[in-house]
């Protein structure tokens, strides 16, 4: 199989890579964190299995470039997050979910059971989109492109156990069913989340026979 592109950030690409019969898809499904360019050049990270062997989809899981520090340690300017928010099975109520986050200085996985706030209301988040935020609290944004964004520190995974809900435009026009990510996205661009929605427009066609014309 071939690599999958699950998400970028700056110079910084996370793959899938799947070596392995059909049989065992779970054993040979490895993560890497490649670095195309930089102090030390190119480079190429294999992360360690998630707890549980836990595969992520492109939409659940992202990776974020860490600033880097004033230090002398090459190892201490080049680190990285990957973080995947999945749905707890365990809780009953809605808004409940588990963050999996690997920080590359640890070069461990760890997760953390998070809700969302009770500032915004969502009926179900799921998420279609990831996308990198960065700043000082390195956040991340899990997107559910129908519904809004859950915005989520990764600096401050403990500290602050609630996702913050920032709700997005209702669709234009009549409702659309089906994959949002046919017709609306988002990017995080000059530090503002650029939304863009496309409305279809269904021309009728008719069939044209000798007798009549439509």
């Amino acid at each position: 199989m071939e690599p999958q592109v699950l998400a970028t950030d700056e110079n910084l690409v996370l793959l899938r890579v799947v070596v392995s019969p059909e049989k065992n898809i779970i054993k040979g499904n490895d993560l890497y964190v490649y670095k195309p360019a930089g102090d030390g050049g190119p480079s190429l990270t294999l992360l360690p299995q998630p707890p549980g062997g836990i595969i992520f989809c492109s939409y659940q899981v992202g990776v974020l470039s860490c600033p880097a520090n004033n230090s002398r340690d090459e190892k201490e300017k080049s680190f990285f997050m990957v973080a995947a928010l999945c749905h707890d099975e365990s809780a009953i109520a809605r808004g409940r979910f588990v963050l999996h986050l690997y920080y590359s200085k640890h070069q461990t996985w760890t997760a953390t059971k998070k809700c969302q706030d009770d500032q915004g209301y969502c009926l179900l988040h799921q998420n279609t989109r990831v996308v990198a935020v960065g700043g000082e609290d390195a956040t991340i944004a899990f997107v559910d492109l129908w519904q809004g964004i859950l915005l989520c520190d990764l600096s401050q995974v403990e500290a602050k156990p609630c996702l913050r809900y920032a709700p997005l435009p209702p669709p234009a026009g009549p409702p659309i069913l089906g994959d949002a990510r046919l017709s609306r996205d988002i990017a995080f661009v000059e530090g503002r989340f650029k939304y863009v929605q496309q409305q279809l427009h269904w021309l009728q066609v008719c069939s044209v026979d000798q007798t009549s014309v439509c």
